[in-house]
């Protein structure tokens, strides 16, 4: 089944088949949150931002329930796994029918939605391999979490790129989540870049220009 989606094309594509920016929002929103970034992403991206898929009593709407209580947040993995595999059959759809190169493309999430794209990179590496989370946090129990990967799966990331940007003063997911998720990185040989901002729960605009100037930077290696 077909969700809410925003699309942009290209406005300089340089093949038939440009890559894209798939923008993924956060907990109680919709896919027009993120879809002002797009003025700021180099020309020859076309842009996507999908609707999640669960509507939501206060309105807005979620990738997967999440539950907090004493200790931070927990998840039912089924939900988060279902996700999954709906954003990525979803953009392997939306792929063939807008012609765009899914593999060549950059995820972009902000709180559930970079949540969401970090659980996509380590379980299609061969699919998602270049990320910007802002404001996330690192799922437990998700594939690839263990302490010590084995050399033939820290191989599977060994073309991945990362961009982490959290607030330092976040009242809803610590910047210590994100710390978490660099550690994983490390740890799956996943090269990145983590930056921190003297922000709440959100992107400022020096985040932005971060944001742009590394996918820039990514363009020419």
């Amino acid at each position: 089944m077909q969700r809410n989606h925003l699309i942009e094309s290209a406005k300089k594509p340089q093949t038939e088949t440009p890559p894209a920016i798939i923008l993924l929002h956060g907990y109680g929103s919709n896919e027009y949150d993120l879809f002002g970034l797009k003025d700021f992403f180099p020309p020859h991206y076309l842009v996507i931002s999908l609707q999640a898929f669960h509507p939501m009593e206060s309105g807005g709407y979620c990738w997967f329930d999440i539950r907090w209580g004493e200790h931070g947040f927990s998840v039912n993995h089924q939900a988060v796994q279902t996700a999954m595999e709906s954003v990525y059959h979803e953009l392997q759809m939306l792929s063939n029918t807008s012609k765009f190169d899914l593999k060549n493309s950059i995820l972009l999430g902000f709180s559930q939605g970079a949540i969401l794209s970090y659980a996509l990179t380590v379980n299609f590496p061969e699919v998602f391999r270049t990320i910007i989370g802002c404001s996330g946090a690192w799922l437990p129990h998700t594939t690839a979490t263990i302490n010590a990967p084995k050399p033939e799966e820290r191989v599977k990331y060994n073309r991945h790129r990362a961009f982490i940007g959290h607030g330092t003063q976040d009242p809803v997911l610590s910047c210590s989540e994100s710390d978490k998720v660099s550690e994983r990185f490390k740890l799956l040989g996943i090269e990145h870049r983590y930056t921190k901002y003297p922000i709440g729960h959100s992107i400022s605009p020096q985040e932005i220009r971060d944001i742009s100037s590394w996918i820039s930077e990514q363009n020419q290696k």
